[in-house]
């Protein structure tokens, strides 16, 4: 008997098709597939920072078409629900507390830096490029989504996943409760604010867990406003690739 059929998963920016052992990412769009190179080098830059859980490595970068072949991280997705047990939910919780602490304490060196002018960058970009396709109220409700981002502080004060939503989370159970396995989707790390990963934490997960983690009232109130800019995160980065449903979806509450 062969090897039987991947299973294949849709995102934003590739068609990744999980099999036994190892996994080959498809990008969606040429904009993707030049950037498969830098993806590749973060991979093996990630590998190497010692945060206890497994990530992806690169296996191979293939052309004709462009594709890369990445190995396995065991586990699969927690889904939400199951943090209505208490149990779940402080196991979890503890889990991913001690990520944060490794990625706020890893040795950085190779990761790239996210400059100073981070979000006002962000902002510039969706009044430029965004806002001729929005309606009169989306602009105004983007204007005061915008208005808090471009007032973060500046912060590299820890290794940033950028994306670490529930779908990048592996985990395995053991006598009932989840282990933290793996984490992927590393195409966004950078040296950042630590509140970028709370929100997508919490965007995924929902406030009990976000209050589980314990951030201060000051990191908690900068994710909130991070969390509030996912959307418009999401148009732009499908106005730049040519992804039209993506786009539509991202500003869907714009229009």
């Amino acid at each position: 008997m062969g090897e039987p059929e991947p299973t294949v998963h849709e995102g934003q920016f590739h068609r990744v098709e999980v099999h036994a052992d190892h996994v080959v990412c498809h990008p969606r769009t040429p904009a993707a597939a030049a950037r498969l190179p830098r993806r590749s080098a973060l991979l093996r830059t990630v590998a190497g920072l010692g945060l206890g859980v497994h990530t992806p490595e690169p296996i191979a970068e293939l052309a004709d078409p462009p594709r890369l072949v990445l190995t396995r991280v065991p586990g699969e997705p927690l889904p939400p629900e199951a943090l209505a047990s208490p149990a779940v939910l402080a196991s979890a919780a503890d889990q991913l507390a001690a990520l944060l602490a490794r990625l706020a304490t890893a040795p950085a060196t190779d990761v790239p830096r996210q400059p100073a002018t981070h979000w006002r960058d962000f902002a510039d970009a969706v009044t430029a490029e965004l806002y001729p396709s929005m309606s009169p109220a989306g602009r105004a409700r983007a204007d005061a989504e915008l208005a808090a981002l471009r007032a973060l502080p500046a912060l590299d004060t820890a290794v940033v996943h950028g994306d670490l939503g529930a779908e990048n989370l592996l985990w395995e159970w053991h006598a009932g409760l989840p282990v933290l396995t793996g984490v992927i989707d590393w195409d966004e790390v950078a040296l950042g604010d630590q509140a970028e990963d709370l929100a997508a934490l919490s965007a995924s997960y929902g406030p009990e867990l976000l209050a589980a983690l314990r951030p201060s009232p000051a990191v908690a109130a900068r994710a909130a406003t991070i969390r509030g800019s996912f959307a418009l995160q999401q148009a732009l980065a499908a106005q730049r690739d040519g992804d039209a449903d993506e786009l539509a979806d991202g500003l869907a509450g714009y229009r």
